[in-house]
């Protein structure tokens, strides 16, 4: 592996609180990191203007070499995206990926209504979630057992429609944390593998 893209959440990229750490651990391992700040529910943001901001910036390091990782509406994002532009990484990660990102938990906390209507934004369609699964990478899938904003059902059922393998990490709510060992350990294993 060569690369690897890391793509936050709905909240922004200040709200990924493992980012920091995740991004100086990837440098070490002799990776080039793509982490763009892509803008947030609160200014408004959509699917077009991150599409935008890949086609002009990082679509062209998506290949054989590249490890590509979502955060939440990341994991959205990155199916619509690489199945529209037929992009295919080495591998894909998913961390918190809901699959139905509009339906969130019973007991989530207020804001989580506020996100919806940019949320809808980047829904993925049946056909996006099935071309998405058919694609021949590497596909792994973490959530966790206590996610705030989604139910594990929904989180698992991620995974399934686009056949990954799924991970479950116990206490990290929405990965709300400052590292994320098991994602860590992961990469690190594909680097060296690779």
């Amino acid at each position: 592996m060569k690369n690897i893209v890391i793509v936050h959440g709905i909240g922004g990229i200040e709200r990924e609180m493992y980012f920091s750490h995740l991004k100086s651990f990837c440098e070490s391992l002799g990776l080039k990191v793509f982490m763009p700040s892509l803008g947030s529910y609160r200014d408004g943001t959509t699917y077009d203007k991150w599409k935008k901001y890949f086609d002009e910036n990082i679509a062209s390091v998506i290949n054989h070499d590249t490890i590509f990782v979502g955060q939440s509406v990341g994991t959205n994002f990155a199916i619509k995206y690489l199945v529209e532009r037929n992009l295919n990484p080495a591998v894909y990660i998913s961390m918190a990926g809901p699959f139905d990102i509009l339906q969130f938990r019973k007991d989530a906390p207020d804001k989580v209504h506020s996100f919806a209507p940019c949320a809808k934004l980047f829904k993925p369609s049946k056909q996006e979630f099935e071309s998405f699964k058919s694609k021949p990478f590497l596909k792994y899938s973490f959530y966790c057992d206590n996610d705030i904003f989604f139910e594990q059902s929904n989180l698992e059922s991620y995974s399934k429609a686009i056949g990954s393998k799924a991970i479950l990490v116990k206490g990290k709510m929405h990965f709300n944390v400052e590292v994320v060992s098991e994602l860590e350990t992961l990469i690190e294993k594909l680097v060296k593998n690779s």
